[in-house]
């Protein structure tokens, strides 16, 4: 008696593969993908905007930028910078 008496095994087929593959088409693949993507991604936005509620960023006195600007402008024009304030 065989051993593999009994058991249906798919027929040979001819070319390069003995047995077709199957499983997903590869756009429903790239769809599963994209979508586990975003939702990783809209997660850690979640994430990120807590953080930000939790640990609010501290209001700065001025931009640095712009006082090194009148400073450095200043000090070409022979002045000198004493008090620095926002127009409304």
């Amino acid at each position: 008696m065989d051993a593999r008496e009994g058991q249906s095994y798919p027929e040979k087929r001819e070319g390069p593969r003995e047995y077709p593959l199957e499983g997903p088409s590869l756009s429903s693949a790239c769809y599963a993908a994209f979508a586990a993507v975003m939702v990783v991604l809209a997660f850690l936005a979640v994430v990120i905007h807590l953080v930000s509620l939790v640990f609010p960023a501290r209001q700065a006195d001025g931009d640095p930028a712009v006082v090194a600007a009148i400073a450095a402008a200043a000090r070409h024009a022979g002045a000198q910078v004493t008090h620095i304030e926002e127009a409304p």
